[in-house]
């Protein structure tokens, strides 16, 4: 799991356990992700793929090819 904090919502808020996407860096993968816990601007994603990620790094999450928005990455 990572802790995302500063999240900021485009369209709508991210419902727990569904299926989405996400990215960490610019033209990065596209790596499954899901919602664990959302708490206002913070919400814990868990990545299916392991990956390095470090603190401060942003994470952007995708409903199909629609950006929902997205957080910065908390240690």
């Amino acid at each position: 799991f990572r802790s995302l904090n500063k999240t900021n919502w485009i369209n709508k808020i991210p419902e727990l356990n569904k299926k989405y996407t996400c990215q960490i860096r610019y033209h990065g993968e596209l790596i499954d992700c899901q919602f664990k816990e959302i708490k206002d601007d913070k919400v814990e994603i868990k990545l299916e793929k392991k990956v390095l990620v470090s603190s401060g790094q942003s994470i952007v999450v995708y409903d199909d090819n629609i950006c929902l928005g997205g957080g910065v990455v908390i240690l």
